[in-house]
């Protein structure tokens, strides 16, 4: 059985870009369709603020569902990452990176034996709706038993909040360790 994490932008420790142009959130960004201009964006990373003591890592934590990795690492995780995303090279500040927009999208979750949480408490919630302001949030994910995909990064279908959710293979997290990237957490997924 494929091994799988979700991957989320370390927010804490990590510097992340501010937009001096377009704002886009990741609704917009994931729209199918949807075409992106990175010149429009005008990213730069905050210089001062209560965060600075934040630094740079591997990839930044730019928007949900969406991978930021620095144009390096990427050429890194391009075989694992572009058979998946639309991928577009973007300056932040004067560093390159690359704004990998995750389009495939599978149905794999598996929403009862996933865990919940709604303003911090542990609930069963397997019948709740998530959606933005409910207060609810994975705590844990789990796959549907015996999913299989040949995808090394892709998103869950459903509802709006799952399909912020980047998941990728045990291949892509092996090779983030071994380069010793950073800028991402991975939490185990469940099968």
């Amino acid at each position: 059985m494929d091994k799988f994490w979700r991957a989320t932008g370390n927010f804490a420790d990590y510097k992340t870009p501010i937009s001096d142009g377009e704002i886009l959130h990741s609704p917009q960004l994931l729209r199918e369709g949807f075409e992106l201009d990175p010149e429009s964006l005008k990213l730069r990373f905050m210089r001062r603020g209560k965060r600075e003591n934040r630094v740079l890592g591997s990839f930044t934590a730019w928007r949900p569902g969406i991978l930021t990795p620095e144009r390096e690492v990427f050429e890194i995780l391009r075989p694992l990452i572009e058979p998946s995303a639309r991928c577009f090279d973007v300056n932040i500040g004067k560093r390159p990176y690359v704004i990998c927009i995750v389009n495939r999208k599978l149905d794999a979750f598996d929403r009862t034996r996933s865990r919940f949480q709604r303003f911090g408490e542990d609930e069963d919630l397997t019948d709740c709706t998530l959606s933005a302001g409910s207060g609810v949030n994975l705590r844990k994910i789990f796959l549907k038993s015996n999913f299989q995909t040949d995808a090394y990064v892709f998103r869950l279908e459903g509802e709006p909040p799952l399909q912020l959710e980047i998941i990728v293979s045990d291949e892509f997290y092996q090779t983030y360790h071994a380069h010793k990237l950073t800028g991402l957490i991975f939490q185990s997924v469940g099968q």
